[in-house]
């Protein structure tokens, strides 16, 4: 089974919905699961959440979204 996670932030600054996503994310993929993750930023990417992700396998694709006006 193929699972896409896109969310607005992986920055741990963000709160527990990034850190709950990448968890959910890894378990998904410890069970076999093939994991897919994509993200926006806006100022700066906090990539150590990405960091983890990537270290389980997971591939987590950063997109720049613009500053609201």
């Amino acid at each position: 089974m193929r699972i896409l996670h896109v969310t607005s932030s992986l920055d741990p600054v963000a709160g527990g919905v990034p850190v709950g996503l990448a968890e959910l994310a890894i378990s998904q993929r410890a069970v076999g699961l093939e994991v897919e993750m994509i993200s926006t930023w806006v100022s700066t990417p906090g990539t150590q959440i990405v960091d983890k992700l990537r270290e389980h396998g997971i591939e987590t694709t950063l997109v720049h979204a613009r500053e609201p006006r």
